[in-house]
Formats: C-alpha cells, structure tokens, sequence
C-alpha cells in the first residue's frame, strides 16, 4: 500500500452501507464498547484514513465519519463484496506494506490468531498510525479453552463445527480459516507488547464468544454444569483462566513520543 493510495480522499457519502451490524448482539456490543473509548480518546473527531484489516465481506467496525476506509484482506472474493471500504487490497497484511503515520484509526477483528508472529504485525500497526491514532483489535484468548481445543484440531473438525454444529451453511459467512494462535497475543503479553510499541490501552474487554455458547447450549454445558466447569477450571490455573472469558477486545491509542524498544526498531526501516 502506497502513500499516494493513502492520501486519496473520497466523499463518506459513497459509503452507504454499514454491515457491522450483522455480527451476533452480544459481539457487537462488546466492538461497539471499543470503538467508542477509540473515539472518545480522539475527542469525537471522525478519522481522515481507516485501515481495515482482515475485513473480508464485513467490516465489524465502523467508524463513524471516516473520509477514506482501506481494506485488506487475503479472501479476494469477499473483499469485492465489501460495500463498506473504499479502496480494497487483496493481500497478506504481514507482507503488506504499511507507511509510518499513514493512517488515523486501524480495525484488526479476528485476524491476528491466523497470522504467525502477530507481535510483528501489532508493532507495524503502532508505526503505522499517526500520533493519537487508534486501535481496535480483537482475537480469541490463546489462554482459554477453546483456543487451546482449536489450535491443536484440524482445519476439518472446524468446519464441521461450523457446519454440522452451529449450522452455519450461509456461503456469505464463509467457513473458518486455518489458526496459529501464537502465544504473544495472549491478552497481558498483548498489554506488554503495548506499553513496548508506544501504544496505551483505552480498554480490554474479556467476553465469552457467541461461537462457544452456542455450542454449550447444544450439548446442554450450562447452568450449573457450566459453573462446576468454570469453578474447576479457575482453580486449577490458580485464578488465571475462566473458559467464560473466551475472547478478548483491545481499544489502543499511539502515543505521541513512545520510548523506542528492541521490537519497534526492529520494524524500523534499514538506513541507506
């Protein structure tokens, strides 16, 4: 992604269609909470360039009054689909180049468990925004149970949970991707890393996944049986790990002069 694809501008107006709100209520709730301490951070003020990253056929997070909205995503076919970008680019965000200070506002859902070295990826994110740009990102708790089942089970058994258990058969939704679930995007090394990269956290929320509850009502684990599940899971990590807290949602803000480390100099450039 080049600068000159970055400096465009578009009229908002040809953005007509907002599809953030066909994700489940209880989801949509929790982004929705995240996106408005990222706004209310930035005092209200609609950001000039938005980077979506991952969004496939449905940005998950909107923000409101957004000039120009860059998409990225590795599914070609659902990115044209997306109604809600305004310049799509089909492409892995690891190797996607990203300029340093070149966006306002960047939307990273469920993507960074499918990517290998995801800390990388969040450092490019923090080098890419403006000073008081924003950040909300959202993966599955790599600590809990069900990333733990997922990152050790076939592509196959996903799909057909998917499919057979959930009955999600609607092409528009498209079927899961393959997962890596690296360790670093566990929620307090994503803190960590945080305060490393020159970003400062607005908000975390841990919330359970509308996936993993509605698998737990179709085998009948709720109730009181999900109380024993969670109580013995609890103690058994010594507080650390509550299955309820499946997932979790990040609000973050660059700071102007963040302190360099190893990470962000890394990411830096190689001089000439």
């Amino acid at each position: 992604m080049g600068e000159r694809e970055l400096s465009e501008r578009v009229d908002a107006h040809r953005r007509p269609y907002e599809t953030h709100w066909q994700m489940n209520p209880r989801t949509r709730a929790v982004l929705d909470e995240a996106l408005d301490a990222a706004m209310a951070a930035r005092g209200g003020r609609p950001p000039s360039v938005v980077l979506d990253v991952g969004c496939g056929r449905q940005s998950n997070v909107v923000f409101p009054g957004a000039e120009l909205v860059v998409g990225t995503d590795i599914d070609g076919e659902g990115l044209a689909g997306n109604r809600t970008v305004d310049i799509a680019i089909a492409g892995d965000i690891v190797a996607t180049d990203l300029p340093e200070r070149s966006v306002d506002a960047i939307a990273c859902i469920y993507v960074l468990e499918h990517v290998r070295h995801p800390d990388l990826v969040l450092a490019k994110f923090a080098r890419a925004l403006r000073p008081g740009g924003v950040l909300v990102v959202a993966v599955p708790n790599v600590a809990a149970p069900k990333a733990k089942i997922t990152r050790w089970t076939p592509l196959s058994f996903h799909t057909f949970v998917y499919r057979r258990l959930l009955g999600r058969n609607d092409p528009n939704t498209g079927l899961p991707f393959a997962t890596v679930l690296d360790p670093s995007i566990r929620p307090d090394r994503i803190e960590e890393l945080a305060r490393d990269i020159g970003l400062r956290v607005l908000l975390r929320r841990d919330f359970e996944d509308n996936k993993q509850r509605q698998l737990r009502q179709r085998i009948h684990l709720d109730g009181r049986a999900w109380s024993l599940v969670r109580r013995a899971c609890r103690g058994l990590t010594g507080g650390r790990v509550d299955p309820a807290d499946s997932d979790v949602v990040f609000a973050l803000e660059r700071i102007a002069d963040p302190a360099p480390s190893e990470l962000a100099r890394a990411l830096e450039p190689a001089a000439a």
